[in-house]
C-alpha cells in the first residue's frame, strides 16, 4: 500500500507531538505509524526553516534571470 505525502500541519502536528511525548523517535513512530527517519528529517527541516527566518538568510536558493540592458557595455562579457 502506498503512503500518502503528508501536509505540512500533520508533519508539524508530528513533530510537536513526538517533543512532548519524551518517547525516542523509534517509540513515538511506531505508536503513529510513520518511519522514525521521516520524523527526524521533519523535526530537522523545521529547526533549519525556523532558524532561516530568525537569521534572515534564505530558506532555498533561487535562480535570478539576467537580462542584457541597451548600451550595457561588452557584448562578450560572460558572468560567472
Amino acid at each position: 500500500m502506498a503512503m500518502s505525502k503528508a501536509t505540512h500541519a500533520e508533519r508539524q502536528g508530528h513533530v510537536e507531538a513526538w517533543e512532548e511525548s519524551g518517547l525516542s523517535a523509534r517509540a513515538y513512530a511506531a505508536q503513529a505509524g510513520v518511519n522514525p527517519n521521516t520524523l527526524v528529517g521533519w523535526r530537522w527541516q523545521q529547526r533549519r526553516q525556523v532558524e532561516a527566518r530568525r537569521s534572515g538568510r534564505p530558506v532555498a536558493l533561487e535562480f535570478v534571470e539576467l537580462r542584457e540592458t541597451e548600451g550595457g557595455g561588452e557584448r562578450d562579457a560572460t558572468i560567472e
